[in-house]
């Protein structure tokens, strides 16, 4: 079996799942609701912790860097491409345009997550991407559910 050439892709959604863990945070300070800056605050919480698993059974990684993947932070080439609020002005920022963005990100992540199982992987890693999409699927599912409220809630104003 060939187990090296599913490494960069595996690599790549490491480094994203660290990109989107500083973006949820900063994106956390920005939104009004309270339950949805919660929602992303633990599911930042939950990508930062994929990234430290994927790279502590992936062995793709020295222990330094995976000791700094579960602080959050690495010298990774990361971009967060996930999540796109930086082309949104401030006067245009609110939580719909936000969880907008966190929905197509998350969508995003189950297209890069399909793209490593496209290889030939090792069980361990590839029960452990598919329990990380299940998660991804159901915090879209948490989204979906916030934003019908907060459109309700818009709605009557």
């Amino acid at each position: 079996m060939e187990t090296k050439a599913y490494k960069k892709e595996l690599s790549e959604v490491i480094e994203r799942n660290i990109a989107v863990y500083q973006g949820y945070l900063r994106v956390a300070r920005e939104v009004k609701d309270q339950r949805l800056a919660e929602a992303i605050n633990q599911h930042a919480r939950q990508r930062k912790n994929f990234a430290y698993t994927l790279a502590a059974i992936g062995h793709i990684f020295d222990n330094k860097t995976i000791g700094k993947i579960m602080e959050g932070s690495t010298e990774l080439k990361s971009q967060n491409g996930w999540i796109n609020l930086d082309s949104i002005t401030k006067e245009e920022v609110n939580d719909l345009l936000i969880l907008g963005e966190c929905i197509r990100g998350e969508r995003k992540a189950l297209d890069e997550y399909d793209d490593v199982k496209s290889n030939v992987l090792p069980c361990k890693i590839e029960e452990k991407i598919d329990q990380q999409e299940d998660t991804i699927r159901e915090f879209i599912i948490a989204l979906e559910q916030i934003e019908y409220e907060l459109d309700k809630k818009y709605e009557f104003k």
